[in-house]
């Protein structure tokens, strides 16, 4: 019948969150500890032991070591996403990464210095094949809340790992009832041979 009311739900995503996520914007380097190369911006990717050299590659970049790092967690990479989130939202966040070595990397959303993780972990690779993680996560903290990636083992000189396409949307419901005002026969025109 005509007017009769119609319930819709739809989920959508939000506007991107994570600034220079294909790590298109950069320019030469000029932190303590890159050797050369370039660096990311709204990313912080110095090491604070040892040496690596960032390079640019399609939609993300590649972190060369140099002279090896003290601790693997020196070797990280992290962007500041405390204030694009809100506690109790829902999330979606994913990224592509490889290592030439094969060793574990750590890929999460989490309080930095902490083990207060909201995705992601700890993940396994096979040398030079890139793996893809994604997940869904309602916010439960916003204090210190950093995309942080690093290898969880030291990389020897000449190793490197790659990271791309990283991006975080909210996660949105719209639902709302709506008039189904259209016509109920729609003409068709015959088909001619």
């Amino acid at each position: 019948a005509i007017n009769d009311k119609n319930h819709a739900t739809t989920v959508f995503h939000g506007d991107e969150l994570v600034e220079n996520g294909d790590f298109a914007i950069n320019e030469a380097e000029a932190q303590a500890n890159l050797d050369g190369g370039v660096q990311f911006d709204s990313w912080v990717e110095a090491p604070t032991t040892g040496t690596r050299t960032f390079t640019a590659i399609t939609n993300g970049f590649r972190s060369t070591v140099g002279t090896e790092q003290t601790n693997p967690w020196n070797q990280r990479v992290s962007h500041d996403i405390a204030s694009d989130l809100i506690i109790g939202r829902t999330y979606n966040f994913s990224c592509s990464f490889l290592t030439s070595d094969g060793g574990t990397m750590r890929v999460a959303i989490q309080t930095a210095g902490s083990s207060n993780v909201q995705v992601g972990g700890s993940y396994a690779t096979s040398a030079g094949v890139e793996q893809t993680v994604s997940g869904t996560f309602v916010c439960s903290s916003i204090t210190d809340q950093i995309i942080d990636v690093w290898p969880t083992v030291v990389q020897a000189s000449g190793a490197y790992l790659e990271l791309k396409s990283v991006t975080l949307k909210e996660v949105g419901v719209a639902s709302g009832w709506t008039d189904a005002d259209q016509q109920l026969h729609i003409p068709q025109t015959a088909l001619q041979s």
